[in-house]
Formats: C-alpha cells, structure tokens, sequence
C-alpha cells in the first residue's frame, strides 16, 4: 500500500501556488493574443474591399465586430488579473478557443447580413457558455479563499454575474436580429433598413465594451491588494522558517 507523501508547510504551499499561477497566467495571455490574430485577420482582409469600393452599408457591421473583438480581449485580460492562476482549469481555454473559431468564421460575412447575424447568435452562445463555466470556476476557488483574495473573488463574481445578464440580453437581442433579417429580407436588406440593425449593434457593443471596462476599475485596486497580501505572507513565512532554524540551531549549540 502506497503511503501519500507528506504534505508540505501551508507557506510553501502558497510560494508553489503563486509560482505556478505565473505560468498560467502568462499561457491566458499567450492564447488570448494569438486568438486575436486569429480574428483580426479575416477581419482586415474581408474589411478592406468593402472600404475600398465605398460599401458605407456595410461599415456598421466592421465597426461591431471590432468592437465585439476589442470586448473580448479587454475581458480576458481582466479575467487573467481577477481569478486565473493556479490550478489550470483546461475547459476555460478549449471555450475561449471554440469562441475564437466562431468569431473568425463570422469575420467572412461582413457582406452578408443573414449569415452575420446567424453566426453572432452562435458567438453569444459560446460566450454565455464561458461565463457560466468562469462563474463556476470563481465559486470553486472562493471557498479555500481567505482575506483580501476571498474579497477580490468575491467581487469578480459580482462582476461576472452582470456580464452574464448582459450576455442573455445581447443573445436574445441578437435572436430577433437574425429573425428580422431572414423573415423580412425584402424590407431589410432589399430597402437597406438592415444598416440601422448594424448601427444598434455598434451602439450596444460600444456600451458593452465601456461597461466591461468601467467595472474593473474598482478591482484595481483589489488586484494590487491582494498580490501584496501574497508578498507579506511570503515575508512571514520566510521569517517564521528562519526563527525555526536558529532556534533549532541554539538549542543544539547549548546541547553541545
């Protein structure tokens, strides 16, 4: 019968921890950024021939999926800031990577609003999804979470919860886009009128993405706190090593 290692001292236990949340962190970063060439690519090539021939009807659409594309990155971020680290959690990043497949997908249909529009209804769904796995993530790494960091979890998940309303309101807006345009084709893309479903969606995304942003600000704050709770814990847990050693080593010096 196997016997379990021993488990080693709480403060050695979180320097492991904070050291192996580096590297996950800098994997979040890493797929983040190489995601947003994935969706910034086809979108500068499918852009470009609609910009040079002056189709100003379909710049809106340009304008929300960069918009959509620069929400995505700026959450993310503050998601690599607020709650990932150590352990690494494999489901987060395979959803990131199937939304990131959708977006570049949806980045070839600038020019085609049905199909714009159907594949947005996906993309929200596949955000929905990560929300929902993330706020499970959150809960789980609250419970072991004391002092500064079980408040910056805390309030992550605060946040979480409103951009998971948001997302509900922005699929199920995006539902009666897609229905619109493809029960009324004659009205809304024969007349144009699709141009000012385009402008809503530049004005929702562009509030979107002022919200993301406007709720971090107060986990700054939060963030700076608890990496320095991190660093004083470390301190205490070196020096309480280090009093251990010379006493041990007073103790057998008068022994001697």
């Amino acid at each position: 019968m196997s016997i379990p290692p021993p488990r080693p001292a709480p403060g050695l236990c979180l320097e492991a921890r904070r050291k192996l949340s580096g590297p996950v962190i800098n994997i979040e970063m890493t797929l983040i950024s190489v995601l947003l060439g994935v969706c910034m690519f086809p979108l500068m090539e499918s852009a470009t021939p609609l910009v040079r021939t002056l189709r100003f009807e379909y710049w809106p659409y340009i304008a929300a999926s960069l918009l959509f594309i620069m929400w995505l990155w700026t959450s993310v971020i503050i998601h690599a800031l607020t709650f990932v680290g150590w352990p690494v959690d494999m489901g987060h990043y395979l959803l990131y990577i199937n939304g990131a497949l959708l977006v570049g997908i949806q980045m070839h249909f600038l020019a085609d609003s049905v199909a714009w529009f159907g594949l947005l209804v996906a993309q929200l769904a596949g955000v929905l999804a990560i929300y929902l796995y993330d706020l499970r993530l959150v809960r789980r790494r609250m419970s072991p979470a004391k002092g500064t960091e079980a408040t910056l979890l805390a309030a992550t998940g605060r946040r979480q919860m409103r951009g998971l309303r948001l997302t509900v309101i922005s699929l199920v807006s995006a539902f009666i886009s897609a229905a619109l345009v493809l029960l009324t084709p004659a009205t809304l893309l024969g007349g144009q009128l699709h141009v000012v479903l385009g402008l809503a969606w530049v004005g929702w995304l562009l509030f979107w993405l002022a919200d993301s942003i406007r709720t971090f600000n107060p986990l700054r704050e939060l963030v700076f706190l608890n990496a320095a709770a991190e660093l004083c814990k470390e301190e205490e847990d070196i020096s309480r090593v280090r009093d251990e050693v010379e006493q041990n080593t007073g103790v057998h010096q008068s022994r001697l």
